[in-house]
């Protein structure tokens, strides 16, 4: 189950906004108000107290004793029905405790009153001074200036307040749950803004990657064209070498048959025109060793290039979806820019 949060009087209803109510209410109902906080005590100043109250009777040791009891008394009454209480203090006043709730929970009270609802006994009240040990005449002269209110005004001044003050705590309640809760979204939005961030340097970097990729493919395929034709090149001189070794062949050829026909003194010249002929011939042979070398080379060379071209072509698809997803990253930056812009303002307008 989720632990409600605990809130004082101030973190949802604005203190100036509470002082003045309550001093206006004060001034035209001629009852005595204050504010209190169930943690903090009084948030308020006090607003149209009476001598007879705080002068005398919360002057005296014994006469405050019996009013925090009164007050503890009449605020357990509020907090058990979630209603003002309207009740007879322990010197004869009527007070009353009108509960600030929310959630459920009360976390304050405005208590008020310090009148009566009828023409007082002055020997009752004597009686009184003579128990708190305050001076009998002048308790009977502050008893004097107390306002009479009727039972069902009392009542209904506690309720007003009751309302008023409840109106605007679920409103601050209101209030600071949409602050938390803007809270928490911030916290997202900039959770999204920092990824977003991140996300964008890698496809940065990524696409500087394939930029070299694509830089390098380029460079192997220009090298595979440059060494093929080279490798043509070399065809030329081969086929050269074999045109001039089968020359040089035909002539040692011919060379060999004049040397027989010159008899004894064409033998010598004989020997020199086998080698000759020996000599095309490795010339041949070698030559279409090179040349079936180059053929492999070639057809490696084709190999290459041929997945060269298909790496080329993968790449260039990786760049397209890596520059489409930079524009959406774009955008989406975007919009979290104007996210954090909007919730700002919405902070700004709750406080």
């Amino acid at each position: 189950m989720e632990r409600k949060t605990e809130y004082s009087v101030d973190d949802l209803i604005d203190l100036n906004v509470l002082q003045q109510f309550q001093d206006s209410f004060s001034a035209a109902t001629g009852m005595a108000s204050i504010s209190v906080d169930n943690k903090k005590g009084s948030v308020t100043e006090p607003s149209n107290f009476t001598d007879f109250c705080m002068k005398f009777t919360r002057g005296s040791t014994e006469g405050n004793k019996r009013c925090i009891s009164c007050d503890i008394n009449g605020g357990k009454k509020a907090a058990s029905t979630g209603k003002p209480a309207v009740y007879s203090c322990h010197a004869g006043l009527v007070d009353f405790a009108a509960p600030i709730i929310v959630d459920g929970v009360e976390i304050g009270a405005i208590l008020g009153g310090q009148v009566l609802d009828a023409p007082p006994n002055e020997d009752h009240f004597r009686k009184i001074a003579r128990e708190i040990g305050v001076d009998e005449d002048e308790y009977i002269k502050a008893l004097r200036k107390i306002t009479i209110v009727p039972r069902a005004q009392i009542n209904a001044a506690a309720n007003m307040l009751y309302i008023f003050a409840n109106s605007i705590s679920k409103m601050g309640h209101h209030n600071r749950l949409l602050v938390d809760e803007t809270q928490k979204f911030q916290t997202i939005s900039e959770s999204m803004f920092e990824n977003i961030g991140f996300v964008s340097e890698v496809v940065n970097t990524f696409s500087k990657q394939i930029e070299s990729l694509i830089k390098i493919s380029d460079e192997l395929l220009e090298s595979s064209t440059i060494s093929k034709n080279k490798v043509k090149e070399t065809d030329k001189i081969l086929k050269f070498i074999r045109d001039v070794a089968t020359q040089t062949n035909l002539l040692g050829l011919n060379a060999a048959i004049e040397a027989t026909r010159a008899g004894e003194f064409g033998r010598g010249f004989n020997v020199v025109a086998d080698e000759v002929r020996k000599l095309a011939v490795m010339s041949v042979d070698s030559a279409k060793k090179i040349e079936t070398i180059l053929d492999s080379i070639v057809v490696s060379m084709n190999s290459v290039e041929s997945q060269a071209s298909k790496s080329y072509k993968i790449i260039g698809e990786h760049q397209e979806a890596m520059t489409d997803i930079s524009e959406k990253l774009s955008t989406l930056n975007d919009i979290s820019n104007k996210l954090r812009a909007e919730i700002a303002n919405l902070k700004n307008s709750i406080y």
